[in-house]
């Protein structure tokens, strides 16, 4: 299907998310920019997540197409099913968008407009603690080489005090909301589905930056979040996969040498400190656990 102008397809996967969706939906509905159509990807919510987005997308007149999943698939599966559905649809930008999150009026907009000033195929917000409106989650971040590509994000934790007064060019940004041009999954393929949650973005990142795709934070661009809403609920489970897919995603990306310097080195880490830390007998598991991915 041929892709219209300016369509964008908001992409976002809902788990348990009942009590973030009537915030989430009714800043959506406030965009100024209007060509866009809402992507919500349930997974066997319990809480009557998709019968509400449903409902309240209606009442609202957002364009909505709903996939409710008999399963709990994952973040990274689901945002794919958005994406494919976008992508059938004609839309020519995709926006992963987390739910649990404020949306300024002007959100869509100055991410469209500032993804075609830099000729990018990918931008992001400068994104805000819910709690501390004024104090930053995220003004983009880094990929960092010497530690494995890990991701780092930028002014974490730090009050804005007009740090970021113009654009600039980032390796890395959270899909928390990430704006990506249709020509991107056509270049690097969608995210990889065994991370589950977790690492999905600095995996898809770094296959966009040895790509040579160019990422930019808009600062014009902004939202609230409410950090850890969506797994907060669920015991050990952001523990788990993220040491697990770290694991995973060194294995993935990085020369056997590396890989295993890097893995040694945690491996011992959690080892040593599993006869006295809970914390650490989970890491140690969920590391091994991550070892065993098969890479292909």
């Amino acid at each position: 299907m041929p892709t219209t102008p300016g369509l964008i397809g908001v992409v976002t996967v809902t788990f348990q998310s009942r009590a973030v969706l009537p915030e989430f939906l009714d800043t959506l509905a406030a965009q100024s920019h209007r060509s866009f159509r809402l992507y919500a990807v349930d997974n066997a919510s319990s809480d009557g997540s998709a019968q509400f987005t449903q409902q309240h997308s209606a009442a609202l007149s957002i364009p909505i197409t709903l996939i409710a999943n008999p399963d709990n698939r994952g973040v990274a599966a689901g945002n794919n099913q958005g994406i494919r559905a976008a992508l059938l649809d004609g839309c020519e930008y995709i926006l992963l968008l987390n739910n649990d999150v404020r949306l300024h009026p002007a959100l869509l907009a100055e991410l469209l407009a500032g993804a075609r000033r830099h000729s990018a195929p990918m931008a992001a917000p400068l994104i805000y603690l819910y709690d501390s409106p004024n104090v930053f989650w995220s003004a983009g971040g880094t990929l960092q080489r010497i530690f494995g590509n890990r991701s780092h994000q930028t002014a974490e934790g730090i009050r804005d005090r007009g740090q970021f007064p113009a654009d600039r060019r980032i390796s890395f940004a959270p899909s928390c909301c990430l704006l990506l041009h249709h020509s991107v999954f056509a270049s690097i393929g969608l995210m990889d589905e065994r991370y589950f949650a977790y690492w999905d973005d600095p995996d898809f990142l770094l296959r966009a930056r040895r790509a040579n795709l160019s990422l930019y934070l808009i600062v014009s661009a902004r939202l609230w979040h409410r950090v850890g809403a969506s797994t907060s609920q669920i015991s050990g489970f952001a523990l788990r996969f993220a040491t697990r897919n770290h694991a995973y995603y060194l294995r993935k990306h990085h020369a056997a040498p590396i890989a295993f310097f890097w893995i040694l080195i945690y491996l011992t880490v959690f080892a040593l400190g599993a006869p006295f830390s809970q914390r650490r007998r989970t890491q140690l598991r969920s590391w091994l656990e991550g070892c065993r991915i098969p890479l292909a």
